[in-house]
């Protein structure tokens, strides 16, 4: 009620001071006289007046209808109960975003603990970790690599993959292997790789 308010007592300031005061005598709206000054109100400024409070009435009626104004309304009461809700949701994805590098790099240790170069035996590797039920089997790389991920659930975590092609090949192997569980031995054709370029390199 108070934005209303406001609204009108500018209206009425506005057609106050937006009739022109004239330098001549009879056409003036503000005189002078010996009580001091006063409006002077003839028919064009007193009908240019209502029109224009009339105007004001309907708009803000208008407003109040449309709920513009109570939306209004109702932001500010929220803003004032939850203030931080946006730089809570921009720390929030900060910190979920260098979760998933750290478990990145702690996937890239490991390969280089076991010395896992190729990215045909990285995409075997994320391939076997879409396999929940074989995890603890697979051993600690294996587990790793479906820790990571396992967490890529929202499109900047993928933005931030993108930015690594080996990182993406696997996503893609563990994407696929996700899918097609069903099937008995899906990640073969990677392992078959992986022994391959193995045992050239020996």
């Amino acid at each position: 009620m108070n934005t209303i308010t406001t609204i009108f007592v500018a209206a009425l300031f506005g057609c106050a001071f937006a009739s022109p005061i004239a330098q001549q005598e009879e056409s003036r709206t503000l005189l002078t006289g010996t009580n001091g000054m006063y409006l002077g109100l003839n028919t064009t400024t007193l009908t240019i007046g209502l029109v224009l409070i009339a105007a004001v009435v309907v708009g803000v009626i208008l407003l109040q209808g449309s709920g513009l104004l109570e939306g209004v309304a109702q932001q500010k009461r929220y803003d004032q109960y939850y203030p931080n809700e946006h730089h809570q949701h921009h720390h929030h994805t900060k910190r979920s975003l260098d979760d998933m590098v750290t478990k990145m790099l702690q996937l890239e240790q490991i390969f280089k603990k076991y010395e896992v170069e190729e990215d045909e035996c990285r995409a075997y590797i994320a391939c076997e970790a879409a396999n929940v039920e074989r995890l603890a089997e697979n051993g600690p790389i294996v587990q790793q690599a479906h820790e990571l991920f396992s967490s890529i659930t929202k499109p900047e975590h993928l933005v931030k993959l993108q930015q690594n092609k080996g990182m993406m090949i696997m996503k893609q192997a563990y994407d696929s292997a996700k899918t097609r569980q069903h099937e008995p031995d899906v990640c073969a054709p990677l392992r078959n790789a992986c022994s391959a370029l193995r045992q050239k390199a020996n």
